[in-house]
Parts: structure tokens; sequence; C-alpha cells
């Protein structure tokens, strides 16, 4: 994964991923600089073995805290208002 992570930084794009299982994994990849910016329910039918949440998450180039992050100007930008332009695109 780090690998991964510091091309996308190099290169000044966006890393997305989607987590069918919040605990432990949403932990993990918070420590490499994603957030949490959705839960999603997605089901096949009406039965209840045919539902999943995932849990989607988004990281900025050089994050490297939860919370806060750089912006593209230089200054600070909230993770809402990072994920609010994200998530609207999908």
């Amino acid at each position: 994964m780090e690998v991964v992570l510091e091309r996308a930084d190099r290169e000044g794009v966006c890393c997305y991923l989607e987590s069918s299982r919040k605990d432990p994994n949403v932990k993990i990849y918070e420590r490499f600089g994603f957030t949490l910016v959705r839960e999603m329910e997605c089901k096949e039918g009406e039965e209840e073995s045919g539902r999943i949440m995932l849990f989607c998450m988004i990281r900025e180039p050089g994050a490297t805290r939860v919370g806060e992050q750089q912006g593209g100007d230089g200054g600070k930008k909230s993770v809402d208002q990072l994920a609010e332009g994200r998530m609207e695109a999908l």
C-alpha cells in the first residue's frame, strides 16, 4: 500500500477505497491518512443475507493526519469539505 500512496502523493491524486468491514479496517486505513466519508448499505432483494455495508474512504495527496489535510492552495480544508466535493463526483 505504501508504494501506491507514495505514487499518488507524487502525482497529486486522491486515493479511494471501499471496505466491507468497519472493524478493524477503518482504523487501519486511517493510519495511512484515509478518512471515512460515507457508509453505504448495498442490498440485493429484500433478504437480510443480500445486504452488505460498505465503508467509503478517501485519502488526499500528502495526507498525514486524520481530521485535517492540506488543501491545493496551501490552506487547510476540513475533511468534510474535501469529502463533500469528492462524494458528489461519485
